[in-house]
């Protein structure tokens, strides 16, 4: 079974003044079911240590991208991640960005990424190579206006933000919703998900 890293939200607890780590469990499902086995990565622990181990990466959602809100956590994932995308891009191993982590890699690759309201709830995306609709989730506050010259559009929605892309040669994918809070995977996701793991050694 093949392994995949996937990062995790960090949140300050207050109460008992901790940093913590937070993934949703449903991505083991959803990994699982494609005979794939997450490994959740720490903030704590260098990715080198895993780069022997993983056949892909997955940035999950949550939080926001430290450049558009200041905070401590997203700043700090925001370093932790650039230096995977780095340590991915000598190797050729896949990456999967999913909300915030599509963000992370469209900024990372020089694309405008702005704030905008009216993206909390579900919404038709079309996908562009042969232009059909359907709809999927919704939970940012920041989209992809434009992507950098090294990235391609996969689908977007009616204002032309972009909802999907890929790099043009390296193995990476992004999608702007989130396949793990679908009760039923959707062809959508599938296709997304399936670009991924076929790229995953």
């Amino acid at each position: 079974m093949k392994k995949i890293g996937i990062t995790q939200r960090l949140a300050i607890q207050e109460h008992y003044q901790e940093k913590r780590e937070i993934l949703d469990i449903k991505w083991g499902s959803v990994l699982l079911e494609n005979h794939l086995l997450p490994i959740p990565l720490s903030y704590a622990i260098p990715f080198d240590f895993r780069l022997g181990e993983v056949s892909g990466v997955i940035f999950s959602g949550g939080n926001h991208l430290g450049r558009v809100f200041n905070d401590e956590c997203s700043l700090q994932r925001d370093e932790h991640e650039q230096k995977i995308i780095k340590q991915c891009l000598q190797r050729n191993i896949p990456i999967l960005g999913i909300c915030r982590g599509a963000q992370l890699i469209a900024d990372f690759f020089s694309s405008e990424i702005i704030e905008s309201s009216g993206h909390l709830v579900s919404h038709q995306i079309i996908w562009h190579n042969n232009n059909y609709c359907l709809e999927v989730n919704s939970y940012h506050n920041y989209v992809i206006k434009y992507l950098g010259k090294e990235l391609e559009i996969l689908a977007t929605i009616k204002n032309g933000y972009i909802e999907a892309f890929f790099h043009k040669k390296y193995p990476i994918f992004g999608a702007m919703w989130h396949p793990e809070r679908e009760n039923i995977i959707s062809e959508d996701s599938k296709k997304i998900l399936n670009l991924f793991i076929g790229a995953c050694k």
